[in-house]
């Protein structure tokens, strides 16, 4: 009985080792996993600051397309404006206005 009693004893703390070690390898997994969590989070933090970035440069971007669609579409009257003056002043005086001269 003595001897059986000592087995089963020898037996849980083997039992009780391997549990331990077995709850140790689970929580240096999770601190992995933890550390891993924590990397991802930071590219992500990242990307977001960047997309941000990105997104001001667009706004920007679209603002001066803006602005140059003005000058543009200034351009054409003006261009429209000085074909109706060169047309007004050939009736007039039978003469062709060009730039420059």
């Amino acid at each position: 009985q003595r001897s059986r009693s000592c087995a089963t004893c020898a037996q849980l703390a083997e039992d009780v080792a391997t549990h331990r070690a077995t709850v140790a390898s689970h929580e240096e997994w999770r601190e992995t996993k933890v550390s891993e969590v924590r990397r991802l989070e930071q590219i992500a933090d990242g990307l977001r600051d960047e997309l941000r970035e990105r997104g001001d440069k667009v706004a920007e971007l679209q603002a001066t397309i803006g602005r140059l669609e003005g000058v543009t579409e200034h351009a054409g009257v003006a261009r429209r404006r000085f074909r109706e003056l060169q047309q007004l002043l050939h009736m007039v005086f039978g003469a062709k206005l060009t730039v420059g001269g």
